[in-house]
């Protein structure tokens, strides 16, 4: 299923196990840059950052984050 379109949507709320019994998986790391710019979308309206020093600091910590899961992931698939 491809997750562009209203279809994905629909189908997760008709049918919820689609959600709560699947395993997703990432085929490739995302960039620095490319986690910046969706977590600075999704900052942008939020209500409680409302400053845009604040949301700056905040979008920045999301990829550092992801990064550091994403290493952490590898180390336990290698052990």
């Amino acid at each position: 299923m491809s997750p562009v379109g209203d279809q994905l949507r629909q189908r997760c709320r008709n049918f919820p196990s689609l959600v709560s019994c699947c395993t997703l998986d990432w085929f490739e790391t995302w960039p620095k840059t490319a986690l910046r710019t969706v977590a600075k979308h999704f900052l942008l309206n939020h209500r409680m950052i409302e400053k845009d020093e604040l949301r700056e600091k905040i979008s920045s910590l999301f990829p550092e984050v992801h990064s550091c899961v994403d290493a952490y992931c590898l180390q336990l698939f290698n052990e």
